[in-house]
């Protein structure tokens, strides 16, 4: 029986931002910095849960919970419903533990994710075979 994997990214979550685009001697697409250095240390976060062990591969199910810190000025029973989107922290988190975790973002095929206030900002991630 596959294994399912499951752990958290501590720290304030990113969304995906914007690609940039560079023009030096040719157009050239980057990842803005923030977004970058988060994916990076997402997949560092990845790679010593899955301790050596190769990316899965298969039908995959991701199920997200993006922990955000709760302004002050939002009461108590509020929900996030505030910028980043929800899609684009998926897709920060897809591309951060693309080839880590998993073989490639393609397998996933189904998706459960949402954005509550915590008083531990940090990224929840569970990918079970299906």
């Amino acid at each position: 029986m596959k294994r399912s994997i499951k752990f958290s990214i501590p720290g304030d979550p990113v969304a995906q931002g914007r690609p940039r685009f560079s023009r030096a001697h040719r157009v050239q697409v980057y990842d803005p910095p923030r977004s970058r250095v988060w994916k990076r240390s997402a997949g560092l976060v990845a790679r010593q849960m899955m301790n050596g062990a190769e990316p899965m591969e298969g039908a995959l199910f991701l199920r997200v919970v993006i922990h955000l810190a709760r302004p002050k000025s939002a009461p108590d029973r509020t929900v996030p419903m505030v910028k980043p989107d929800l899609s684009n922290y998926i897709k920060a988190i897809e591309d951060a533990l693309s080839g880590i975790v998993f073989r490639d973002d393609a397998l996933i095929v189904e998706i459960s994710a949402k954005k509550v206030y915590s008083l531990t900002p940090q990224v929840s991630v569970e990918v079970i075979p299906l």
